[in-house]
């Protein structure tokens, strides 16, 4: 993941130039929500990606309020959006029923919009109550930092049941907590995040589903659903992070989104419209994702608007060596942090395919890694000719831009989401590198292709892969033969090309193990 990092860094110190506006608004805004309840109940606001709430028992107070101060959304902007997260707690035999605007979910987001404010002592305000109703069964995450749970009617699942009687049937789910669906974007929940089941109030295991169905509701009833982060950054004992991994960004869950560095490419205005916004906030870099290059031709769908090409939605960025990036850094005491924005590990140095950042950025450059605005995501982050700056993806055009960072804009925050993916054995289900022969390509008993990576790898034994090396060539009658040989070993050393027999033609039968340098 670190090494994506690096990666994405090294392009844009390359061509590092920000273009700031000369009016530029330069002070902070600030706004102020305040949560009330109706009775029967206690409520709780955070900010948005820094909620703090884990075990809902921390919701003791009936009334609960929140200012947030930030730079404008805009550099030539005289205005900012906040983000609010607000939850609510039911007394005993009491459920959340719904918030004063008629919105029933719980926790919720909450937006506000054209913060014009430059006071802290008198931020613009709103004000919201949620009120409760008494009710049978009572649902709880363990860790509302990172898992959500709802109810709902079993015949009508468009219909909140947070507040149900005894006999009610009912759905019960529990899903990790992922971003809210803004620009058309649908945002992917991270790997990271592990829901372990359904237990009861006496502490029993119910079920490792994480929808219970057609729960018909007993009296007094509380369930509560148990989500853990698995933490996939590796620390050695000094404290040092190093390893192999991707970074996946979570927009546009029907594509597979791995970070690869091409190139870089002079951003213009013209590139995103005309507005003095788009010059203000580009820097001059580009990364693209999938090796979906600025200069390839997008499709089109039938009304003229873009489309992503076939390799995004394909299996094949699983088996593409420039996603794979080996990363060192050094981790910060709050390593394991996901409160948004916290630092947990700077001095990156990533390697990819023959060059690493150290080699690419100029001297004293140090990028951070601090905690993304999604539980088990990450940004990335330097300060760049004073300039705070986050590592941002242009989703409409499949690459990535670096812009200065707008801690009250929910949607850039969402936008600089990264997860960390380790590629090793440890992980080798879920995070997996591997080979993708074409179906033309089968010869004597199995599929066949290329592969040449820059880091060393091991042929996953069960999948059954072997390497092979060219030893020799001999003529005969004037025709040159090449002779191979297989490694016995399944262990391809560092930028040797091979060809690989496999036995099918998805990476994730042919899985590639990458081995440390050490």
């Amino acid at each position: 993941m670190i090494n994506h990092i690096l990666s994405l860094c090294r392009c844009v110190a390359a061509a590092a130039l920000i273009m700031v506006s000369a009016n530029a608004f330069a002070g902070t805004l600030y706004s102020k929500v305040t949560a009330t309840s109706s009775g029967n109940g206690k409520v709780y606001v955070s900010e948005y990606g820094k909620n703090d709430l884990k075990d809902d028992s921390q919701i003791t107070s009936e009334t609960h309020s929140l200012t947030i101060g930030t730079k404008p959304m805009s550099a030539t902007g005289s205005s900012a959006n906040h983000g609010y997260l607000l939850f609510a707690k039911g007394d005993a035999g009491y459920a959340f029923q719904k918030w004063s605007d008629n919105n029933t979910e719980n926790p919720r987001y909450y937006p506000y919009t054209g913060v014009t404010s430059k006071k802290e002592a008198s931020p613009d305000s709103k004000a919201i109550t949620a009120t409760f109703a008494p009710s049978a069964l009572t649902v709880r995450s363990n860790d509302y930092t990172i898992g959500w749970v709802k109810v709902y009617d079993s015949a009508k699942p468009t219909v909140n049941k947070s507040v149900n009687a005894a006999g009610d049937v009912v759905d019960i789910e529990a899903y990790t907590r992922a971003a809210m669906e803004e620009w058309g974007h649908k945002m992917e929940p991270g790997k990271q995040v592990i829901f372990e089941g359904w237990y009861d109030n006496d502490g029993n295991l119910i079920t490792t589903d994480n929808i219970i169905k057609n729960h018909v509701v007993a009296e007094n009833e509380v369930f509560t659903a148990r989500f853990r982060l698995e933490f996939g950054i590796k620390t050695d004992e000094n404290n040092k992070i190093y390893g192999y991994y991707r970074l996946q960004s979570p927009l546009l869950k029907d594509e597979t989104h791995f970070l690869t560095i091409i190139g870089s490419h002079r951003y213009k205005a013209t590139d995103f419209g005309t507005g003095s916004n788009d010059e203000t906030r580009i820097l001059t870099a580009t990364i693209d994702l999938n090796q979906y290059s600025y200069f390839q031709q997008y499709g089109t769908d039938n009304n003229g608007y873009k489309t992503p090409d076939a390799y995004a939605m394909s299996e094949a960025p699983y088996a593409d060596a420039g996603s794979i990036f080996y990363v060192t850094a050094e981790a910060t005491a709050d390593v394991r942090s996901t409160v948004r924005s916290t630092k947990v590990a700077d001095k990156i140095v990533a390697s990819a395919q023959g060059t690493s950042t150290a080699e690419i950025l100029p001297v004293n450059t140090d990028f951070e890694l601090r905690a993304g605005t999604l539980p088990g995501f990450y940004h990335i982050g330097s300060k760049i000719a004073t300039e705070d700056l986050t590592l941002q993806f242009a989703g409409a055009q499949r690459r990535a831009w670096v812009t200065t960072d707008k801690p009250g804009d929910v949607m850039q925050l969402v936008n600089g989401d990264l997860e960390i993916q380790p590629v090793d054995i440890e992980h080798i289900d879920k995070h997996y590198f591997g080979a993708m022969p074409d179906e033309t390509m089968k010869f004597e008993g199995g599929y066949w292709t290329s592969m040449y990576t820059a880091f060393p790898y091991e042929c996953y034994e069960p999948d059954g892969v072997e390497a092979y090396v060219a030893e020799s060539i001999e003529t005969q009658n004037g025709v040159n033969t090449i002779i191979i040989r297989r490694l016995e070993s399944g262990i391809v050393p560092a930028m040797t090309p091979v060809l690989l027999k496999c036995r099918g033609t998805s990476p994730k039968e042919n899985r590639l193990i990458p081995i440390l340098p050490d």
